[in-house]
């Protein structure tokens, strides 16, 4: 068996390292704390106990940890996994694309999602909040990326506008009735982009939600372009057939090569399963 060199392991954690820096900051934030506490929720290093959300202790004890931890706790189990890809897939997108330049516009679209979504599982009476920030995360891109098509079960493509539903129907194929992590996370996610981006455009750009100035101050704007750029690819609309014209020494004009990337899409598990 080779000797392995005296750099082959530091090699594999400066490659860790590196996309971990890679990574934008919220991202970076969401990424490393789901599987902090993830990891150390199912090693036993803390009780699962003290990261899910209990209004009664949040609240009245004031432990304000668990207003954050249940959005990063997850099984340790192959949900796990999944939920990191889709988790980091998403989150990149937005960070990158969405929200591209304007971290304050992201930071205070996770509050918003943090502080709706506790509405929601207070009166509902839901522990882990994992599913549906990851929801309202998704119906944002979707919607923004309405017209990419998108690969989900056995190679079935559809436009990304439809994805959440595709999501929600699954859920309840797999015996989650009614669905309400996901319609929770979806509603959350409908009212920002609707305030953000929807009524905006249909009202001359007039704008009934605002990132806080202190956010503005602490997360300047930063040099970027908009747009749907992802995590390594960059979405590009099909182009329009050009009408044929005229040739000239019996050559044709030239035509757009350019195709869409897809988003592939998994099956997905309900937490604690």
């Amino acid at each position: 068996m080779p000797a392995m060199g005296p750099g082959a392991g530091g090699g594999i954690l400066d490659e860790v390292a590196s996309f971990f820096r890679s990574l934008p900051p919220v991202t970076r934030f969401l990424f490393a704390g789901t599987g902090l506490v993830s990891l150390a929720a199912g090693l036993g290093i803390v009780s699962p106990m003290q990261m899910i959300f209990i209004p009664q202790l949040a609240f009245k004890k004031l432990q304000l940890w668990r207003l954050v931890t249940p959005f990063l706790f997850n099984s340790l189990s192959i949900d796990l996994l999944m939920h990191l890809y889709f988790l980091y897939r998403t989150s990149h997108d937005l960070e990158t694309g969405f929200f591209v330049g304007k971290p304050a516009d992201y930071v205070f679209f996770m509050i918003w999602c943090f502080g709706l979504i506790t509405l929601g599982a207070w009166y509902f009476r839901l522990v882990v909040m994992a599913r549906p920030l990851l929801m309202a995360m998704t119906y944002v891109w979707s919607q923004n990326n309405g017209e990419q098509l998108v690969s989900f079960l056995f190679g079935i493509q559809f436009k990304a506008r439809y994805l959440p539903w595709a999501l929600i129907g699954l859920d309840m194929v797999q015996g989650q009735i009614p669905p309400t992590p996901q319609l929770i996370g979806l509603a959350v996610g409908y009212v920002y982009y609707y305030l953000d981006r929807t009524y905006p455009a249909q009202h001359n750009g007039q704008r009934l939600l605002y990132t806080p100035q202190i956010l503005q101050d602490w997360y300047p704007p930063q040099g970027g372009q908009g747009g749907t750029a992802a995590a390594g690819y960059r979405y590009v609309p099909p182009v329009r057939p050009q009408p044929a014209g005229p040739t000239t020494g019996g050559r044709r004009p030239a035509e757009d090569a350019t195709s869409a990337r897809r988003h592939a899409w998994g099956t997905g598990r309900r937490l604690g399963e």
